[in-house]
């Protein structure tokens, strides 16, 4: 088989948390049809992915979370991450770049074991990821990434998303009033994100990105814990207020999460090497 991927072997990045020092192990599918999924040579990666989401979702269905787990990792274009702690992994971030009208944009998936929470891991490989797949664009001299998106019943997720230093507006939260803009490209961006990565809902609401019982079967998101963020419990407030999202957390309801990708350094390098 022609596996068309740059190497099989992952590159490796030291990350400095806020209190423990980390190193990223990232791989790349390359232009494989079914992602990790369709590499046996990476099937080892794949089996680490399973039994860290196992660990940190720990009562969840774990038939339905494999199958959604593997529907993340089979994708062309994707770049995982898998951070270790003296020598033991302990989370991932998954990231395949996809495309809506003429815009690239990168779905996350991201978990980390609780007792790392507060190192900034969630947001720093969401700033690698960025900066990776914009990179790889620019080498293929496409456009950059305009958009991310995510699914999640955690308020932390999107409070990562918003401390990022790539990141714009993030829509539905504070955006438009709580909003999608109709018929908008970030509003077309969370019904494919739905699409493609949708585990059980088939109610999804258009102006707001809320999922109806997404994780119903699965089971519940356990992460968040209130008090350890202001941002993540603002976050939280919006999402299961009456007057915000209304999202009903014990009965599975999830939102899709659309958020800007700053223009990156390299775009403007670019332009001005063009000039020159």
């Amino acid at each position: 088989m022609n596996i068309k991927v740059e190497t099989l072997d992952p590159k490796i990045i030291p990350f400095q948390g806020e209190r423990r020092s980390f190193i990223w192990e990232v791989f790349n599918s390359g232009s494989v049809k079914d992602g990790f999924i369709g590499i046996p040579e990476l099937g080892y990666v794949v089996d680490i992915v399973n039994g860290l989401y196992s660990a940190v979702y720990p009562y969840r269905n774990p038939d339905l979370a494999e199958k959604q787990v593997r529907k993340v990792l089979n994708n062309p274009r994707e770049i995982l991450m898998l951070a270790k702690h003296n020598g033991e992994y302990v989370g991932y971030g998954a990231f395949p770049r996809l495309r809506v009208d003429e815009d690239s944009f990168m779905y996350s998936s991201r978990a980390f074991l609780a007792e790392f929470d507060g190192d900034g891991l969630g947001t720093n490989a969401l700033d690698q990821a960025i900066d990776m797949h914009n990179e790889e664009l620019a080498r293929a001299h496409r456009h950059y990434l305009v958009y991310g998106a995510l699914y999640t019943q955690n308020p932390a997720s999107i409070a990562s998303v918003i401390r990022s230093e790539r990141t714009n507006n993030i829509h539905p939260f504070r955006n438009f009033g709580g909003f999608y803009e109709m018929n908008s490209t970030p509003q077309r961006v969370m019904q494919e994100t739905h699409a493609r990565f949708l585990a059980n809902s088939r109610v999804l609401y258009n102006l707001t990105g809320v999922c109806k019982g997404e994780l119903w079967g699965l089971g519940a998101n356990q992460s968040y814990i209130p008090g350890r963020s202001a941002l993540a419990d603002e976050i939280h407030r919006e999402m299961v207020g009456p007057d915000d999202l209304d999202m009903n957390i014990p009965q599975g309801d999830v939102v899709i999460v659309v958020y800007d990708i700053k223009k990156p350094e390299i775009a403007e390098r670019a332009l001005v090497n063009l000039a020159a």
